[in-house]
């Protein structure tokens, strides 16, 4: 009985500390899709700890164990564990990126195993419980089985996709932070594994309660750090990143270019169609910006300056390189504006300077780079003029 009560009191404090995580989510001025995503992971961890402690006292005393009772609550606690991993492949797979959206198809194929383990296992419990409970009310090997299996494979799924993010070399300034997206969630299996059938000691709520906690205190870290409407890098970053980049400057480098350029004709966008819809455009621009410099064969930093500026870090001191990069975006924002059923216009303006020195010095360059978006844009503006 001291175990059932231990057991009882470690998912208490487990279901407390993500209850005030999720409170302070709920509570939050500026909520993401992020956000909104992770409340989902802890309402059904939460949940799934709360069917573990009935569990405990049905298994080791404490309540009554009867056959309907056992069946109960092992269906709630499959179907806690399978959601709960879903949304945590969800949570994951939608993590990053600029806006990146799952299309319909993506979103149903990925949520089919979860389906599947639902009309599965509540017919198995309800019309042949002897499939998954034995004539002393204990749980079969096949219900284990069936009870594991998807949400393994969520978690898996997940990890696989947290490396290959970790790997990409877009993705430097956060590769840390992936693989221990991909590695701890294995871990979380693993004791949880030994919880069920070695130990018996409650490792399953704990392990994963600091995971959601690291996951939690990474989300504020990156909320000083992303701008929350267009989920790019901000200036905290880019200092950091521009430190870091003068820091490590080799010899076979001169530096590297800084590329500032802004929305054309955005104040005419905000007056004419409102400021909803020039939100709108920015979050446009910033979308084909990070796709283009995703897309780039040398390595990029992009961020929000302010307003409708946006600042590139290009790895490169080869001018022919800057000009290409520039070109790819204007390409990418033709076709956006060919395609796309907007009122307004997309094109932006750009002016680009080498970066030499300290870091210390950085904020020369962006102001040459600036000067040179101004003379773009008054040159584009003297073309338009007479093409018309």
């Amino acid at each position: 009985m001291s175990f059932v009560v231990f057991n009882a009191e470690a998912n208490i404090v487990c279901i407390a500390i993500l209850g005030m995580l999720f409170y302070r989510n709920i509570k939050s001025i500026d909520r993401s899709e992020r956000q909104f995503r992770f409340n989902f992971v802890l309402v059904y961890f939460m949940l799934y700890f709360c069917t573990d402690i009935v569990l405990g006292f049905l298994n080791r005393g404490g309540l009554t164990k009867t056959g309907v009772s056992v069946r109960v609550w092992n269906a709630l606690n499959t179907v806690f564990l399978v959601t709960l991993t879903h949304s945590w492949y969800i949570f994951i797979k939608r993590n990053y990126g600029v806006l990146e959206r799952m299309k319909l198809k993506e979103r149903v194929t990925g949520a089919l195993p979860m389906f599947f383990q639902w009309i599965f296992n509540i017919p198995v419990f309800v019309f042949v419980g002897k499939w998954f409970v034995d004539s002393d009310l204990d749980m079969t090997p096949f219900y284990y089985l069936c009870h594991l299996t998807i949400p393994v494979g969520y978690i898996i799924a997940a990890s696989v996709k947290s490396f290959a993010r970790a790997k990409d070399r877009r993705n430097f300034l956060f590769k840390k932070q992936y693989f221990i997206y991909g590695v701890y969630p294995l871990l979380v299996c693993f004791l949880g594994f030994l919880q069920i059938f070695i130990i018996g000691i409650p490792l399953f709520c704990f392990t994963t309660t600091i995971l959601l906690l690291y996951v939690y205190l990474t989300s504020l870290d990156e909320s000083v750090s992303i701008d929350p409407l267009t989920n790019l890098n901000n200036r905290v970053q880019l200092r950091k990143y521009v430190a870091r980049e003068c820091a490590n400057k080799t010899g076979d480098r001169a530096g590297f270019y800084v590329v500032m350029m802004d929305i054309d004709r955005f104040k005419l966008i905000n007056d004419r169609y409102g400021h909803l819809a020039g939100d709108h455009a920015i979050i446009d621009a910033a979308t084909i910006l990070k796709k283009s410099c995703d897309e780039f064969y040398r390595r990029t930093f992009v961020a929000r300056y302010g307003g409708d500026e946006f600042i590139i870090i290009l790895n490169s001191d080869k001018e022919e390189d800057v000009r290409e990069l520039i070109e790819e975006m204007r390409n990418h924002l033709a076709n956006f504006t060919k395609t796309a059923n907007r009122e307004y216009e997309l094109n932006i303006s750009a002016g680009f300077s080498l970066h030499t020195g300290s870091a210390d010095e950085f904020k020369k360059s962006v102001d040459l780079a600036d000067q040179a978006l101004y003379v773009d844009k008054q040159n584009r503006r003297k073309l338009e003029k007479k093409e018309n």
